[in-house]
């Protein structure tokens, strides 16, 4: 399955960190580990301190890979919200634990992500 990272930095493998946008709703199993988040949505942008990430990264991971694991608190948030507000959000959100390379990286172009060579 493709899923998808965002990052200011060039990267080639996705490094698990304890990154300086971590939050007290992360899934427990991430807390203080260094972790690499991935998701499903192709279409989420990310910004820091108002401007947009410049690179978004394309892995291809099995889900049933053991060092993957679904946040399980978004993914109840997201199906509270869905069944409160009858909406159909299907984005999940995942940390992997170890490294992983990357198969395709996008830039920003001011507008929307184009492809560029990997790094």
């Amino acid at each position: 399955m493709k899923l998808f990272h965002s990052s200011n930095k060039r990267l080639s493998t996705l490094t698990p960190t304890i990154g300086g946008s971590r939050h007290k709703g992360e899934d427990p199993r991430a807390v203080n580990k260094p972790v690499v988040y991935l998701t499903t949505s192709e279409e989420e942008t990310f910004a820091e301190n108002g401007i947009t990430h410049r690179f978004k990264y394309i892995v291809e991971m099995s889900l049933n890979d053991p060092d993957l694991y679904l946040d399980e608190k978004d993914f109840e948030f997201r199906q509270e919200c869905n069944e409160t507000f009858g909406e159909n959000d299907t984005t999940r959100w995942y940390f992997l634990k170890k490294p992983i390379s990357v198969l395709e990286t996008l830039e920003w172009d001011g507008k929307k992500y184009v492809k560029r060579n990997n790094f």
